[in-house]
């Protein structure tokens, strides 16, 4: 044996302050701006390879044969393919051909051909197209242009003539177009309207509650003041009458129409609505105990990249030759040191996404067994400091990014860092158990006996947020 001593050069990562600068960018992408960059990498780059691999649209994981093996759908290569041929239409569009024998298949179903869903806006536009006649295209926008986030016209007839160069009249049937569309009371001016269009809708429909018109039509406020014998008195009807009608009201009728409306069904009109996949999944690890959960970052299984070998092989073969020019090595060595970079980022942010939500799953484990209403207060800083991170690290691994709890829901990651979810949650639970409304600082009150020190007005906000009425609306 002999203590020579000789040096061996091994490759090493450095962290220049160029490196860190790119690995912060790939950090922050969402997952669609990650797959555009890498897009754009392997176009530029002939040293880096894409191992690409066919992921279930549901879950965002690969397939293991022919079935997702977490959610079980079906991969689509697994699905009935139907060969077709195509034609062309009068107007030169390429159609596809329903059956040589000229008949129609009973079971084609035209909906089937829709590659995306509308927002609401685009549906008011065209229900209403199909109306009125074109000429009105201008003031069915303005209409539609003019609604706020509840459905109300933040327009008067009077603005809508004056600036679209109608009559009034013109106005006032496009608006009447506009207030027959779904979801009912749309379009409406102010509350009284708005509840007035539902209220007539129901009436047609065969719900009938005699006195629910004229105390809409003119006692809102004493309603709300629970004013039974001042209504009773004035409509010459019984204070049990006018406690139904108020009940009525409160049950079947709501002040923002479109509150709610098809809930996620609704997207813009030129994003294609399909499932959000996630970036992170935690799951029960199988025959585990209780509070183990096993953490998958997707994007590590939805793709890898690699050196491409040939590069890898002419760069050997570049270093044993003599005389080759330099010119070609520099090619070389550029390249794979792009590459070689480009995949230490895409590396480095998918084992930050894994330690951060690690640290989540260790923080909010009651939130994951028990749901919202055990979400903890926690904070970026707080993870930062945890796993001795930056906490502009934090934010930025955690921006534009999904990640699906063992329930199967998606959720953002700001959710875990969302304080006041939780109190929402409770105070959702209190009004709707309530047996009478209850007042803000009463809801406060409760909320502190529990546990949660709010004051009033951030009761008021919180409620306000929620859509839901004061007590003296209720």
């Amino acid at each position: 044996m002999s203590l020579d001593m000789y040096q061996v050069a091994t490759p090493a990562q450095v962290q220049t302050p160029a490196w860190l600068i790119e690995a912060n960018q790939v950090l922050a992408l969402s997952s669609a701006e990650l797959q555009s960059l890498v897009q754009k990498e392997l176009e530029e780059n002939p040293a880096l390879e894409l191992d690409e691999r066919t992921v279930c649209p549901a879950c965002g994981r690969t397939f293991q044969g022919a079935c997702c093996p977490h959610c079980l759908s079906l991969a689509p290569s697994s699905l009935p393919q139907v060969e077709s041929e195509t034609a062309l239409d009068d107007a030169g569009t390429w159609l596809p051909e329903i059956e040589k024998s000229g008949h129609e298949d009973d079971e084609f179903d035209p909906t089937m051909l829709l590659a995306s869903k509308t927002s609401l806006e685009d549906q008011l536009r065209l229900a209403m197209l199909s109306q009125l006649p074109e000429s009105e295209t201008i003031l069915i926008e303005f209409l539609v242009g003019n609604l706020d986030e509840n459905g109300y016209l933040q327009a008067t007839t009077q603005e809508a003539a004056q600036i679209c160069e109608v009559s009034l009249e013109r106005v006032e049937r496009a608006l009447a177009a506009l207030q027959a569309q779904e979801p009912i009371g749309i379009g409406a001016r102010d509350v009284r309207e708005c509840l007035l269009i539902q209220l007539r809708y129901l009436e047609a429909q065969g719900e009938q509650q005699p006195a629910a018109y004229e105390i809409i039509n003119g006692y809102l406020p004493q309603i709300a003041d629970h004013k039974y014998a001042q209504i009773a008195k004035e409509l010459h009807i019984s204070l049990k009458q006018a406690k139904e009608a108020h009940n009525f009201i409160k049950a079947r009728l709501h002040p923002f129409p479109t509150c709610g409306y098809l809930g996620a069904e609704v997207s813009a009109a030129d994003e294609v609505a399909r499932p959000i996949q996630p970036d992170v999944v935690i799951s029960h690890k199988p025959d585990a105990p209780p509070g183990q959960y096993e953490i998958e970052v997707v994007e590590s299984q939805r793709f890898g990249l690699q050196v491409s070998p040939s590069y890898a092989e002419a760069a050997r073969s570049l270093g044993s030759q003599r005389g080759c020019r330099d010119t070609e090595q520099q090619h070389i060595h550029d390249y794979l040191k792009r590459t070689r970079l480009f995949i230490a980022n895409v590396k480095r942010r998918w084992q930050t996404l894994h330690q951060i939500t690690s640290c989540l799953v260790k923080s909010q484990q009651e939130y994951l067994e028990q749901g919202v209403r055990a979400l903890h207060p926690l904070t970026r800083e707080q993870v930062a400091e945890e796993l001795g991170l930056h906490p502009s690290t934090v934010s930025r691994a955690t921006a534009s990014k999904y990640v699906m709890l063992p329930s199967r829901q998606v959720i953002p990651f700001s959710t875990f860092f969302t304080a006041n979810l939780s109190l929402k949650e409770a105070l959702k639970n209190m009004i709707a158990q309530e047996k009478k409304p209850l007042s803000d600082q009463k809801l406060a009150d409760m909320l502190n006996a529990q546990g949660w020190l709010v004051a009033r007005r951030t009761v008021a906000k919180y409620r306000e947020e929620l859509k839901i009425l004061a007590s003296s609306e209720r």
